[in-house]
C-alpha cells in the first residue's frame, strides 16, 4: 500500500509539473516585482482622507528599438468588495493595455493589493511574463518588458501632486511645473486621480519649482533611484511648504 501510494503522489506531481510547463509563455522571465511603500504626509485639510485606495502600476515595453508599444494583458485576484470592481475595470480580474513611447504618458493601472500576472507581446517577439506583487494601498511599481536584446535604460518616476489650501477649504488644483537634474521636464499637474502625475526621469537628485495663480512658487527636492518613485505634494497660498 505504501509504494502504491507514492507512487500515486509521483504521477501527480509529474502532471503538475507537465501543466505548468506546458502553459509557461515562451521566453518568459518570471520575476517579482515588489512595491516599495510611499509614505507621504497628507497636505493641510487632507489629514484624514487617504490618497489612494489602491496600489498603482506602470508598464513600459523595451526593445533594441526603444521603449515601443506592446499588448499588455494583466491577471489577478478580484477586489474585496465586488461594487468597487469600477474603480480598477469593467473586469475586475482581467486588464489590458498597450505601452507608451512616450515616458511621460506610461501605461497605468490601479490594482488592489495582492499578486498579480503582468503578460505583454509584441509583433513576432517571444511574450514576456512578469510576476507583481502589489503589497500595500497607495503603494507604486514599475514593470519593464524587455523584448530586446539589450538592458533598458534605468527608469525612476516623480509622482507630484499640487493642493491649494484657503480659509474655505481645498482642492487638488492644477499647476504648472518645472523639474531639473539630470534632465530637464516642463508639464502640469492634474485634478483628477488625486492630482497625480507621472515623471518618468533618469535617476539622480532633482529640483522641483511648482507655480500656481499668484500664490507663493513652491520648491522640492526629489531623489529618484532606478525602479524608485518619489512621491511629493506641493501645498499653495502660503499654509506649507512641498511635502
Amino acid at each position: 500500500m505504501l509504494l502504491i501510494s507514492a507512487l500515486i503522489v509521483l504521477v501527480v506531481v509529474s502532471l503538475v509539473f507537465a501543466l505548468g510547463y506546458e502553459f509557461k509563455p515562451e521566453g518568459s522571465t518570471q520575476v517579482e516585482t515588489t512595491f516599495p511603500v510611499i509614505q507621504s504626509p497628507n497636505p493641510p485639510g487632507l489629514a484624514h482622507l487617504e490618497l489612494s485606495a489602491e496600489a498603482h502600476l506602470y508598464v513600459f515595453a523595451y526593445s533594441d528599438d526603444g521603449f515601443v508599444q506592446a499588448s499588455v494583458t494583466i491577471t489577478g485576484p478580484d477586489p474585496p468588495n465586488p461594487r468597487f470592481a469600477d474603480v480598477i475595470s469593467i473586469n475586475a480580474t482581467v486588464l489590458n493595455g498597450t505601452t507608451s513611447t512616450d515616458l511621460q504618458n506610461p501605461l497605468g493601472f490601479r490594482l488592489w493589493p495582492g499578486m498579480y500576472s503582468v503578460v505583454g507581446t509584441y509583433g513576432s517577439a517571444s511574450p514576456r511574463s512578469v510576476i507583481v506583487n502589489a503589497t500595500d494601498s497607495g503603494t507604486y511599481g514599475e514593470v519593464i518588458l524587455n523584448f530586446g536584446s539589450s538592458s533598458p535604460p534605468p527608469l525612476g518616476h516623480i509622482i507630484l501632486s499640487a493642493w491649494y489650501w484657503s480659509e474655505s477649504g481645498g482642492s487638488f488644483v492644477q499647476a504648472s511645473v518645472t523639474i531639473t537634474g539630470p534632465e530637464s521636464l516642463n508639464g502640469t499637474t492634474r485634478t483628477n486621480d488625486n492630482g497625480r502625475s507621472v515623471f518618468t526621469v533618469t535617476p539622480g537628485v532633482y529640483s522641483v519649482v511648482g507655480a500656481y495663480g499668484s500664490a507663493p512658487l513652491q520648491n522640492a527636492t526629489a531623489k529618484v533611484v532606478a525602479g524608485g518613485f518619489a512621491e511629493l505634494i506641493l501645498a499653495f497660498n502660503g499654509h506649507g511648504t512641498a511635502w
